[in-house]
């Protein structure tokens, strides 16, 4: 069985990025936790990916509404 990871995940308050020199053919889903701190609306910000050294190499997924309610 291959083992395979990513080379660096950075998170920031706005985003969590996701580095790999290599990635194996495939579907990725990346799973984390957040904790909110104020109810409210807030709009997703798309996902996106691209090579580096191939701009052309691009996609993108759908952004979407989340909601934080209280209690």
């Amino acid at each position: 069985m291959l083992r395979w990871r990513f080379d660096a995940i950075e998170f920031h308050d706005e985003k969590a990025s996701i580095y790999a020199s290599y990635l194996p053919r495939g579907v990725y889903e990346y799973v984390y936790t957040i904790r909110p701190s104020f109810a409210g609306e807030y709009q997703v910000i798309p996902p996106t990916a691209h090579e580096m050294n191939f701009p052309e190499v691009y996609a993108r997924g759908a952004g979407r509404l989340f909601r934080i309610t209280e209690g």
